[in-house]
C-alpha cells in the first residue's frame, strides 16, 4: 500500500530517503507493514496513525539485527503488545492528547540481555509514549540517535554493556 509509504515518510526521522536502500531495515519494517503485517492498518484511518507509528519503530530494531535473539517470542504476530519485551498501557488522561480513551500505547521495551544486534533506529522517537528503554547487555553498535531526546516521558534508559 503506497499510503503506508506515504504515511511512514511524513513520520520517520529521514523522510522517504528511509526508504531508499532496500536491504536496510527500514524499507524492511516498510515492506512487512505492507504486506506480512497481520493487522493490515491503514492510515487514511486517524486511530491507525499510533499503531504504524509503534509497529515501525519496534520493527526498524527488529529488522536491524540478525534475528538471533535468546527470546523472539511473539515478534511479527498481530499485536505489538505481546511481543517479547514489550510493555503496553492504557493512556493516562495527561498524556493521552488525541487519542481514544482506552487505547493501548507502548510504555516500555526491555531487550536486556537478549542478544540484540546493530544500532538503535533513529525512529525510536515514535515510541512516543515509552517510560522505560532497556537494551542493555546486548550486541548494539553505534551512537545513540539524536532523536531520543523527542521522548518526553521517558525516565529510565539503560544502555550499558553494550559495543
Amino acid at each position: 500500500m503506497e499510503r503506508i509509504r506515504q504515511y511512514l515518510a511524513s513520520v520517520a526521522v529521514n523522510g522517504d530517503d528511509s526508504f531508499a536502500d532496500p536491504a536496510s531495515a527500514e524499507y524492511q519494517a516498510l515492506v512487512w507493514l505492507q504486506g506480512g503485517d497481520p493487522l493490515k492498518l491503514d492510515p487514511i484511518e486517524f486511530e491507525n496513525h499510533l499503531r504504524l507509528d509503534q509497529r515501525y519503530a519496534l520493527l526498524t530494531l527488529w529488522f536491524q539485527s540478525e534475528f538471533n535473539w535468546v527470546d523472539e517470542t511473539n515478534w511479527l504476530s498481530e499485536d505489538e503488545c505481546t511481543w517479547t519485551g514489550v510493555t503496553c498501557e492504557v493512556v493516562s488522561p495527561e498524556m493521552r492528547r488525541n487519542l481514544q480513551e482506552g487505547s493501548e500505547v507502548v510504555v516500555g521495551l526491555n531487550l536486556k540481555s537478549n542478544n540484540v544486534q546493530g544500532r538503535i533506529p533513529d525512529d525510536i522517537k515514535l515510541l512516543q509514549f515509552l517510560l522505560s528503554l532497556d537494551l542493555s547487555k546486548n550486541q548494539l553498535a553505534g551512537d545513540i540517535p539524536a532523536s531520543i531526546h523527542k521522548l518526553e516521558f521517558l525516565e529510565e534508559m539503560y544502555l550499558d554493556t553494550n559495543k
